[in-house]
């Protein structure tokens, strides 16, 4: 849930129960999406922690789909380009 995500680079009880959370879906092979990611602290501290996919504004404001290529294109430092080439994101998320 996004409002966990918010709070996980201040919030030691957060960042435990995202953990606990992660526990149980690696235990029933559920993958995980961490929203509302934000700022770069959220996407160090969720890729540390082995999160799945990531979602957020950091990566960018909601635009209609037909805009996304070209956004991206256009984007060679963008945050999703740098996840993706570390191998944090899997190519073409």
């Amino acid at each position: 849930d996004g409002s966990l995500i918010a709070s996980i680079t201040e919030d030691e009880v957060a960042r435990d129960l995202l953990l606990g959370v992660l526990q149980l879906c690696r235990a029933i092979g559920s993958p995980v999406t961490a929203e509302m990611v934000e700022t770069h602290e959220h996407l160090c501290l969720l890729e540390t922690m082995g999160v799945d996919s990531l979602q957020g504004y950091y990566f960018g404001m909601p635009m209609r789909a037909e805009a996304v290529a070209p956004f991206l294109a256009g984007q060679a430092c963008h945050p999703l380009r740098l996840a993706e080439r570390s191998g944090a994101l899997p190519v073409g998320a």
